[in-house]
């Protein structure tokens, strides 16, 4: 399996230099990284409606990248 073969092996080498915590299941990563994509994306007409934000545009979407990328490195990295 090429993918997790692929992000195995930068979790490995972070986990081997000291920035990653703990030995961490690519797999399981990859499914968080899009469940937390793609709640945003197939919900996002709804959600803009009931929060009164439009959060398909450019700025939201990047927001929302951000808090996602900060929201995964909080998880791998090492205090």
């Amino acid at each position: 399996m090429q993918l997790r073969d692929t992000i195995g092996g930068a979790l490995e080498r972070r986990l081997n230099d000291g920035t990653f915590r703990r030995r961490i299941e690519p797999i399981d990563l990859y499914i968080s990284i899009a469940s937390l994509c793609f709640f945003y994306h197939s919900n996002a007409h709804t959600m803009s409606v009931i929060f009164q934000r439009e959060l398909m545009a450019e700025s939201e979407i990047e927001r929302r990248r951000s808090h996602i990328v900060e929201m995964v490195m909080g998880y791998l990295v090492t205090d």
